[in-house]
């Protein structure tokens, strides 16, 4: 890996809890509600969780996201 190449650039499995957080471009993706049929594939929905601030595509409570919502998923670099 280059001394030059920035954080971002970098292999996922390599970054910091801090650098993973900062990839995130707010696009709202992740909150919205999916389903998923009897072969694992996933289908989109229009619905959102119930702490998305659909006006800034932003969770309205971030950091306790997972205890408010059970169901919510938190993105790692294991689980994408």
């Amino acid at each position: 890996m280059s001394a030059l190449m920035k954080w971002y650039e970098q292999p996922l499995h390599t970054l910091s809890h801090a650098q993973w957080e900062a990839l995130c471009d707010g696009c709202g993706q992740c909150c919205l509600n999916q389903l998923q049929d009897e072969e694992d594939n996933l289908y989109s929905t229009d619905v959102a969780c119930r702490l998305l601030d659909t006006d800034t595509a932003r969770c309205t409570d971030y950091a306790h996201r997972s205890e408010r919502v059970p169901a919510c998923v938190t993105l790692t670099p294991n689980n994408l």
